[in-house]
């Protein structure tokens, strides 16, 4: 299986490769040392992180994870989670680039007592309405949505 041999009652291991007519032996300390360090590296390098790629909802996929059935339940299981999230990431960065005035000329502004169950129907409704927006990144689709309902004034 290894190509040494262990003998565990002697307190060194005879390696093949490094023993030759010399006698040369490796401690068990050291190679113990060396095995776990190296076990270490690999684990180190296996476990890397990847180049991060960013991923983008689409419309069609944005109106897939929003969708409910006809008696109101979701389509995709935690779909209303995922849904509400990406609608206030959306909201939250029209907040910031408002609040540095540099908001685009579409400008929302939702009233504080709508909900995000609210906000979800309002961007599920327009989604259905308009597939020009499947094939393209989710959130002007979700401003346009939202600016239909609360544009400001």
């Amino acid at each position: 299986m290894f190509p040494f041999r262990l003998d565990l009652m002697k307190p060194r291991i005879r390696h093949p490769r490094l023993c030759g007519d010399d006698g040369l032996f490796i401690s068990k300390g050291v190679f113990n040392r060396h095995f776990i360090c190296a076990l270490i590296t690999t684990s180190f390098l296996c476990l890397a992180p990847h180049p991060a790629q960013a991923t983008r909802f689409s419309g069609a996929y944005l109106l897939h994870v929003c969708e409910m059935d006809a008696k109101g339940k979701e389509v995709v299981r935690g779909g209303h989670t995922a849904c509400q999230a990406y609608i206030a990431g959306v909201l939250d960065y029209h907040n910031v680039l408002q609040s540095l005035h540099i908001a685009p000329s579409i400008d929302i502004c939702v009233p504080q007592n709508v909900s995000m169950g609210q906000l979800q129907a309002i961007v599920l409704r327009y989604l259905r309405a308009h597939g020009e927006h499947d094939a393209f990144i989710a959130a002007p689709a979700v401003t346009m949505a939202i600016y239909e309902i609360y544009p400001c004034k």
